[in-house]
């Protein structure tokens, strides 16, 4: 999926204009981590990569960002009523699994440069 497609559905699906908002810059950063091998199993990271997205774990990714703004807020009384803002963080969270769900899992290639490590010579063995 190109970017252009994932982040249409990023923004319809993760309901990115309604509050708490995610920003252009937050979409584009999300956008970034769903990166994923093509097809053909090129990393984002080689040069021949063909764009490829994951737009439910972005989409995830959103809710999980919306949630994270939502958890101060709490249950409070005023004048005798009581207000719960908690059930929008609720709906976040439940968002966050359904797509998380619909993400599958992710992997990454491990080379001991990825880890901090120092390569390991060729000839040792």
């Amino acid at each position: 999926m190109t970017r252009a497609t994932a982040l249409s559905r990023l923004e319809l699906f993760g309901e990115t204009a309604t509050e708490p908002v995610i920003s252009s810059d937050e979409k584009n950063t999300l956008l970034d981590m769903a990166k994923e091998a093509d097809k053909f199993g090129v990393w984002p990271t080689d040069a021949d990569w063909t764009e490829t997205y994951n737009a439910n774990f972005a989409i995830a990714q959103a809710w999980l960002l919306k949630s994270s703004r939502l958890a101060p807020r709490y249950l409070f009384m005023d004048g005798g009523k009581m207000l719960s803002r908690n059930q929008y963080y609720e709906h976040c969270m439940k968002q966050y699994h359904k797509y998380s769900m619909k993400a599958g899992v992710r992997a990454q290639k491990l080379s001991p440069t990825s880890l901090g490590l120092d390569p390991i010579p060729n000839n040792t063995f």
